[in-house]
């Protein structure tokens, strides 16, 4: 068998190898189920991350344990807030009409 014989043997084999594996595993495109199904898996996962996070900040108002002013308290709410009001927006989402538009 000569080079180029042997080269055509070998695209021909390769190529039959790769056609029965795409046809045995079928080619992996992501699908709109398979994207919805990372969204469910993440979004759950990150937002029992962050109601855990909030249900530690409450911890904080243990007087016992700490100390505190209305002043600090207001800084943390206010972040949450607009932590919340980025989240609305992102998702395209408006709380309540025109909460934030301006109006006389």
């Amino acid at each position: 068998m000569n080079f180029m014989a042997f080269i055509d043997s070998m695209t021909c084999s390769s190529y039959l190898k790769f056609n029965a594996m795409s046809e045995r595993f079928g080619e992996h495109m992501p699908q709109s189920n398979d994207k919805r199904e990372k969204f469910i898996r993440l979004a759950e996962g990150r937002t029992q991350s962050a109601l855990d996070a909030i249900r530690k900040l409450g911890n904080l108002s243990n007087g016992r344990a700490y100390e505190y002013d209305d002043a600090d308290v207001k800084k943390i709410i206010k972040a949450l807030r607009d932590a919340i009001s980025d989240v609305e927006r992102k998702f395209g989402s408006s709380s309540g009409d025109g909460a934030n538009k301006f109006k006389l």
